[in-house]
C-alpha cells in the first residue's frame, strides 16, 4: 500500500480536520471524574492466564487503588518528572500503576513483557528509572537481572512472593543484598499501606490532591519506546495533551460510548493499547476484559461479548481461516465468527501491518467490517477508515486533529498537532 493511500481518493491535497470544541482535560482528571460519577460501574473483568474470569473491578475501585499506590509513590519520595518502570502483562497492576503515576506527575516507562534482560537494561539506563513495579515471577526475574546489569539500584515492587528466592535469581539477590540494595517490596502491602495512609492522614490526601491539581496538559506523562526497526529504540515523550487529544479524536470517529465493551490483550507498553485502548475506555467509561494470556483471547471474547475488537491483521486472518473451514464443512461461516468473538461485535479495527484486502472483504460480507488504520507512536492515529465509509485498499481519511499532505516524492507529511508526541527522550 502506498503512502498516498492515506488519503482515500489518492490525491495530493491536504485534508484538515479539527477536534471538537470541548477543551482538552488531562486524562487522569477525566479518570477521577469518571470514577466519581459511576463508581459502581464495571471497569474490568479480570481473566488470569489459563483461567476464567476471577474478579471484577469497578471504576471506583480502580480509582481507590490508584490513589493508594499514588500515596505510596509520594511516601517513597517520587518527584514530578521521575521515571517509573512498569513490567507486567494485561493484569490489574498495569492500569492501576499507570494512573497512579499520572496522579503524582511522574513519567511511566512501559516495558514489553517479552523483552530480554538486555533490552530491559537498555531502557532502564536510557530513561533513568528510579523505581519499578513488576507483575509475575518471570518478569521479576527479568527485572532483577536488568537492574543489576544497569547498575541502577532502584527499589522494586512486585506482586510475586517477595520471600521466595528462585535458583535463577538467588545469586543476584544475595549480591544485591550485600551491596545494601533493599529487598523487594510487596505490591499487596503497598496497596494496603497506601489505602490506610489515605484513610488516616489528611496530610497525605492533601499532598496527593495537590499533585493531581498541578498536572498540566504539556507535562510529559509517559515514555513509549519505539520498536527499533530503524535503529535503537527511542523513547517517544508522550504528553497529557497527546493522550487526551488522541482519545477524543478516536472516540469521535468511532462514536464510542459507555455501552461498548472491549478486550485488552495487546501489550499496554505499546501505544495502540495504551491510547487507542485504555485512554478511549477512560473517556467513554466502557467495560473491558483484561486478558493476561493473549492466546485465550477468542475464548474470553466468546464469554465477554465485546462490541469492539481491535488488533493486528493476524487475528482477523485466523477468523477468516475459521470461516473457510466452516464453508468446507458445510456449516455457517457466520457461526464460526460468533463462536470466537460472540455476537455483539459492531466494530473491528486493524493496524500495525497491512490487512489483506481479500480477507477484509470476505469478513465484511459476513457482517464484520474491519476498519484499517495507519499511525505511529509519534502520532498514534494518522488516518482511519470510517464505519460509514470503508475501503479495503486504503487506510482511510485523516483523523480529526490531523493535517496531512503528500510531498512531490510521495512521502506522507503529517503536521504537528495536539495528537503529536513531544520529541525523543534525551534526543
Amino acid at each position: 500500500m502506498s503512502l498516498a493511500s492515506a488519503l482515500s481518493d489518492g490525491s495530493n491535497t491536504a485534508a484538515l480536520h479539527t477536534l471538537t470544541d470541548r477543551a482538552l482535560v488531562p486524562l487522569v482528571h477525566q479518570f477521577l471524574a469518571r470514577a466519581a460519577r459511576t463508581p459502581s460501574a464495571l471497569a474490568f473483568r479480570v481473566y488470569p492466564a489459563s483461567a476464567g474470569a476471577t474478579s471484577e473491578i469497578t471504576w471506583g475501585e480502580w480509582a481507590d487503588a490508584s490513589r493508594a499506590i499514588g500515596t505510596q509513590l509520594l511516601r517513597m519520595g517520587v518527584a514530578s518528572g521521575d521515571r517509573i518502570a512498569i513490567l507486567a502483562g494485561n493484569v490489574p497492576l498495569w492500569p492501576i500503576v499507570d494512573l497512579a503515576i499520572q496522579m503524582v506527575g511522574a513519567i511511566g516507562v512501559g516495558i514489553y513483557p517479552a523483552s530480554s534482560p538486555a533490552q530491559v537494561t537498555a531502557l532502564l539506563v536510557d530513561s533513568g528509572v528510579t523505581l519499578a513495579l513488576v507483575a509475575g515471577d518471570v518478569n521479576r526475574q527479568t527485572m532483577l537481572h536488568a537492574r543489576r546489569a544497569s547498575g541502577r539500584w532502584f527499589p522494586l515492587v512486585t506482586d510475586a512472593p517477595v520471600n521466595a528466592t528462585s535458583v535463577a535469581t538467588k545469586g543476584i539477590e544475595d549480591a544485591d543484598r550485600a551491596l545494601g540494595v533493599p529487598d523487594d517490596a510487596s505490591w499487596h502491602e503497598w496497596q494496603r499501606d497506601g489505602a490506610a495512609a489515605l484513610a488516616t492522614s489528611a496530610t497525605r490526601r492533601a499532598e496527593l490532591d495537590a499533585r493531581i491539581d498541578a498536572i498540566a496538559l504539556d507535562d510529559i506523562v509517559a515514555l513509549i519506546y519505539t520498536s527499533g526497526s530503524t535503529g535503537a529504540p527511542k523513547g517517544a515523550c508522550i504528553s497529557h495533551r497527546y493522550l487526551a487529544a488522541s482519545a477524543a479524536s478516536i472516540v469521535e470517529v468511532l462514536s464510542l460510548s459507555r455501552d461498548d465493551r472491549a478486550l485488552s490483550f495487546l501489550p499496554f507498553s505499546h501505544a495502540a493499547e495504551r491510547v487507542f485502548g485504555q485512554c478511549t475506555r477512560i473517556v467513554t467509561g466502557m467495560a473491558t476484559a483484561l486478558i493476561e494470556d493473549p492466546s485465550t483471547m477468542f475464548t474470553v471474547a466468546r464469554e465477554f461479548e465485546p462490541t469492539l475488537l481491535g488488533g493486528l491483521p493476524r487475528i482477523f486472518e485466523r477468523l477468516y481461516e475459521a470461516t473457510e473451514v466452516a464453508r468446507r464443512d458445510g456449516t455457517d461461516p457466520r457461526a464460526a465468527i460468533a463462536q470466537r468473538i460472540g455476537t455483539q461485535c459492531r466494530l473491528a479495527t486493524s493496524g500495525g501491518a497491512t490487512m489483506p484486502s481479500d480477507i477484509a472483504k470476505a469478513l465484511a460480507t459476513l457482517g464484520l467490517p474491519i476498519l484499517g488504520a495507519y499511525g505511529q507512536t509519534e502520532h498514534l492515529c494518522v488516518a482511519m477508515n470510517r464505519p460509514s465509509h470503508v475501503r479495503f485498499d486504503t487506510v482511510g481519511l485523516p483523523m480529526p486533529g490531523t493535517n496531512v499532505r503528500v510531498a512531490d516524492d510521495g512521502e506522507l507529511l503529517v503536521e504537528r498537532s495536539a495528537l503529536t508526541f513531544s520529541g525523543y527522550w534525551g534526543d
